[in-house]
């Protein structure tokens, strides 16, 4: 069961593959200059924050991990790195073109790469793992496929997640998919809502 508590979740900024658009998955691939601009554009928003996150957790890729660094450059605080946190692995898909739809969003598993089923429960395990931590408040860094996976463990889709858009989850009762979900962004928050 994923504990029910406050967090702060991003992707990622601009990776070499996005930029080249291919499917990374568990490839290692680094920040562009763009990623880090993005991620220091998207730090300026998460200091400015009410709420602020008292621990950063990140996936043990180094573009999230990157990403992460420069995020918590002027919090200063304590980071911790979660493999189950890691983007979806896309087998025979990793390093080719990425198609305009991913296919995974159509619920075809990619060949020799790790099932919907099986990231999904990683996905759950990763969260478990990162909420169940003291801190009232993390930053979870991380992947597009993750944002995704968290949500289908609740039947819920969530698409369309942009390189460093800051997301803050918060518990909400008695509802299907048990958290509020605000974007921040430079004009301001907006609410969003998922798929059911």
């Amino acid at each position: 069961m994923i504990p029910l508590k406050p967090f702060y979740m991003i992707r990622h900024g601009e990776s070499e593959a996005n930029l080249q658009g291919i499917y990374s998955g568990q490839m290692d691939t680094p920040l562009t200059q763009k990623g880090r601009d993005q991620a220091a554009a998207a730090e300026k928003i998460l200091t400015a924050l009410g709420n602020l996150p008292d621990i950063v957790i990140h996936s043990d890729l180094s573009r999230a991990r990157d990403t992460a660094h420069i995020l918590n450059q002027n919090l200063g605080l304590e980071m911790i790195e979660i493999a189950d946190l890691g983007e979806h692995h896309f087998g025979a898909w990793q390093g080719q073109n990425a198609h305009e739809r991913n296919p995974i969003w159509d619920g075809v598993n990619p060949p020799d790469g790790e099932t919907i089923i099986d990231f999904n429960a990683r996905v759950a395990r990763g969260f478990t793992t990162a909420l169940s931590h003291s801190a009232q408040r993390p930053l979870i860094v991380c992947h597009g496929g993750i944002f995704r996976g968290f949500c289908a463990n609740y039947d819920a889709v969530l698409h369309g997640v942009k390189n460093c858009e800051l997301y803050a989850f918060t518990p909400r009762a008695e509802q299907s998919f048990p958290w509020l979900i605000h974007r921040h962004h430079d004009d301001g928050t907006e609410e969003i809502a998922l798929k059911t």
